[in-house]
């Protein structure tokens, strides 16, 4: 009996190829899309959960209170919050600090290999309250003594090739030397802490900030802390019993207010962008990740109801084969077993189609992304029964109800074909059916209008005018003492090259991941009024090389002695200080503030304001306008970090070879480490950009699905009006005549899908916008041109399918009439 049903199965589907491929690559789309996607937010939901401890270990964070800027969340505080905590508090059961100490050159000198990389140090605690695994070497003494540094995996095969790295020496441009006590398994995507080497802390001790910053401050925010909490302890009373200790420590002429916070280890990745000097460098967002999770679901539930609608809509061609079954003794289970197994082998057919289709398109679609997603049968096993159970109820639903159905007709009828179904349940079938067509057209319409906002909103920032140009700008990193020190010979055979049309110093550039230093500027005729500024160092050339407008006095000059102590601010700083025009106006800095942590000058910087130069973008476009100093690169507050050049881009190797040799002349140890100014601003909106991308692949998806399931559809409906189109033709309709009739009432519920769509997308959208300063207007257009587009498709869908019945011969639908 199996083998004849598997027969009958088989042949039955080959007879009807269409619905068949329909059927089958509709549910398997929608598979596919529901792994991809699915994949996706597991990934972003399972960021630092492989740690053993996962659910104990928290992050300590401050808010800050200052006077005149209001409250900053910072992902570090001081170094001593760390050490009094845990001795004050038994509900901590350990503690590490991780601090990122700028960027370092790692050199191994018997291969001559050398890598400008991260400079990450961390206590000895580091590795026993984390689980990277390690693979060569003790994690519960790896960075116990000084002048120890532990590899990953592929910096270790990125310095020394196939040799056995542990135990080697590596040498640093910091004039140190390290030993490598351990080698690590290459730290997982999901990791927010991404490092290629960690060097022991206690490395430090002879630095000159170290006991300063170990036995004395607690203000500053340079240490990002880890805590391992006992369980059942209340984080929040705890969070608030360090924040009560911290402010017993702070010295009186402290000018800010502090709250401290305790941010558990699966949430960091979701919660971290508001915060400043926070490790993470691919922050997510639990709002996206949500969204794509129900849109996922939603393309997948789809394709099933899609294909039981389909399958279901079909009961009445089924209707003489269970006639002539019921007339040679067939039950109503052995009906069940015919239809049952032939949409078995459908859904079981588009299972393996999705499965194959995931392994060949998941490489592109993590390009697509930036994601290094793949599939683990371990990992990801629980996929299989998913959709195996998947099979099984869409299966069960499409086989049974053809079986139940017709199975309460009699026989004669079913052999006469009058098996047709009430004008009410025709009714209730056929508003399911639209009432389907409008949620996925709905949902389509939706991604496409953020598809289309998404984008105009990158383009927006991509063509805005910074109030720099961003454009042919090489940014070299001073990562030398005798660089440093021999910059201006070094910056005279830059300004030389055929390809460089100017060339400047500074100590920070717009688009920095470096920390932005930050001033207090005052007025010397109104000392009690000050406010805080984000300070560039810079010489004469600073301007020209940018491209930033001077918009009164005058810039600086070399000439001038005096200049060490001139001073540029923007018109932003220039309201502040009620300053109109630059006529020299006396100003005093006494403060230097890094990640909110001050630290007073020895004397303070007495300096003019010299000129005022236009606003400039040098954070990203989710922010403000912030006010800006920009000092003479000889002063005493900040040196400088590095050149950048302003080259034509004709021979962009060529002058970036000569750059490096120019430099190296200078230091032959040098390791040039150089970026593209541009590159760097990019990177300020990449997780918009990949979300962007995600939504564009979103939507076409559900328009992918809603068009499958629609054409399904516009088959039946011609189908079964074979009858009425040869009429009509018989009559004289046209065959475009006939087309637009038919195809009315899919377009009528297109439109309602625009109707309702609209609302919900200007919504989402809107506070989508509202992460950004500076926003386009949504504009009414978006939603015309989605309108217009799931039309057009669904128009394009159905007209193939009317077009084909509006020329098909009258005579053979009326034959038998």
């Amino acid at each position: 009996m199996l083998k004849n049903n598997l027969l009958i199965a088989l042949r039955s589907l080959q007879k009807n190829r269409l619905y068949t491929a329909i059927n089958l690559f509709g549910l398997a789309f929608g598979m596919l899309c529901f792994t991809l996607l699915g994949l996706y937010v597991i990934d972003e939901w399972t960021f630092d959960r492989f740690h053993k401890n996962a659910s104990h270990i928290y992050r300590v964070v401050e808010q800050k209170t200052l006077p005149q800027k209001g409250s900053e969340h910072l992902a570090a505080v001081a170094f001593k919050v760390s050490s009094a905590a845990i001795s004050a508090f038994p509900e901590i059961e350990r503690s590490s600090i991780l601090t990122q100490m700028g960027r370092m050159s790692y050199q191994n000198k018997a291969n001559a290999r050398a890598f400008y990389e991260p400079f990450l140090s961390a206590d000895s605690a580091f590795f026993q309250l984390f689980n990277f695994n390690m693979l060569q070497g003790n994690p519960a003494t790896a960075l116990n003594q000084p002048n120890s540094v532990v590899l990953t995996q592929e910096f270790a095969n990125r310095l020394f090739g196939d040799q056995d790295a542990l135990g080697k020496t590596i040498d640093t441009d910091r004039g140190i030397a390290f030993q490598v006590t351990g080698i690590l398994e290459d730290l997982p995507v999901n990791s927010h802490l991404q490092f290629p080497a960690v060097i022991s802390f206690c490395s430090f001790k002879n630095a000159p900030w170290y006991d300063r910053m170990v036995t004395s401050d607690w203000s500053s925010n340079f240490f990002t802390t880890y805590f391992k909490i006992k369980a059942g302890t209340n984080t929040q009373e705890l969070a608030e019993k360090i924040t009560a200790l911290v402010k017993t420590n702070y010295p009186e002429e402290q000018q800010f207010q502090s709250r401290f916070a305790l941010q558990a280890l699966p949430d960091i990745h979701f919660n971290s962008a508001d915060f400043q000097n926070d490790l993470q460098t691919n922050a997510g967002s639990r709002q996206q990740s949500l969204v794509l999770a129900f849109i996922g679901l939603f393309i997948l539930l789809i394709a099933c109801i899609n294909y039981m609608n389909l399958s279901t809509a079909r009961t009445e061609t089924y209707g003489r084969e269970v006639g002539i079954r019921k007339v040679v003794g067939a039950s109503r289970s052995n009906l069940f077993g015919r239809f049952f197994l032939e949409n078995i082998l459908l859904t079981t057919g588009a299972l393996v189609l999705a499965i194959g289709m995931t392994w060949v398109l998941l490489p592109a679609f993590n390009e697509f992304t930036g994601k290094n997603l793949s599939i683990d049968v371990v990992e990801h096993l629980w996929l299989l029964p998913f959709f195996l159970a998947l099979v099984g109820i869409v299966g069960l639903f499409a086989g049974s109800y053809p079986a139940v159905f017709l199975s309460r007709f009699a026989p004669a009828n079913a052999l006469k074909g009058l098996v047709g179904i009430s004008q009410k349940q025709q009714l209730n079938a056929g508003q399911l059916r639209r009432g389907l067509v409008v949620f996925q057209f709905m949902l389509g319409i939706i991604m496409i209008v953020a598809t289309l906002v998404t984008y105009r909103q990158m383009e927006f920032v991509r063509s805005k005018n910074l109030g720099f140009n961003q454009d042919h700008l090489v940014v070299a990193d001073i990562n030398s003492g005798a660089v440093r020190r021999g910059f201006a010979q070094i910056k005279a055979g830059y300004a030389q090259l055929p390809e460089v049309h100017s060339v400047t110093v500074s100590n920070r550039v717009p688009g920095e991941w470096k920390i932005i230093p930050q001033v207090r500027v005052q007025q010397l005729e109104a000392k009690d009024e000050s406010a805080e500024m984000y300070y560039f160092s810079g010489d004469a050339d600073f301007l020209r090389t940018f491209e930033v407008k001077l918009l009164h006095g005058r810039n600086f000059d070399p000439e001038r002695l005096a200049d060490t102590a001139a001073l540029l601010i923007n018109q932003r700083a220039a309201d502040l200080l009620g300053i109109s025009q630059a006529n020299g106006q006396q100003v005093q800095i006494p403060q230097v503030l890094f990640d909110g942590s001050a630290e007073n000058l020895p004397v303070p910087f007495e300096g003019q304001v010299i000129g005022i130069i236009q606003d400039f973008h040098f954070q990203s476009l989710h922010e403000t306008i912030q006010p800006v100093v920009v000092g003479y690169f000889s002063n005493p507050i900040h040196s400088i970090d590095y050149f950048t050049a302003r080259i034509s881009g004709n021979d962009i190797t060529g002058t970036l070879a000569a750059m490096e040799q120019i430099i190296q002349k200078t230091d032959p140890s040098h390791l040039f480490e150089y970026h593209f100014l541009d590159d760097q601003i990019a990177q300020f909106y990449s997780r918009d950009i990949r979300q962007s991308r995600i939504f564009s692949l979103a939507a076409l998806c559900a328009v992918l699905i809603a068009c499958m399931g629609l054409f399904g559809q516009a088959v039946l409906a011609t189908q079964r009006r074979t009858k009425e189109i040869g009429i009509r033709k018989v009559l004289g309709a046209s065959v475009a005549g006939l087309v637009g009739a038919l195809s009315r009432d899919f377009l009528r519920l297109v439109l309602l899908a625009l109707a309702i769509a609209t609302p919900v997308a200007w919504i989402l959208m809107d506070r989508w916008l509202e992460n950004f300063a500076y926003r386009i207007s949504i504009g009414w257009w978006s939603f015309v041109f989605a309108g217009l587009l799931a039309l057009g498709v669904a128009f394009l869908t159905v007209s193939i399918q009317c077009l084909k019945a509006a020329r098909a011969n009258p005579v053979r639908s009326l034959r038998n009439e």
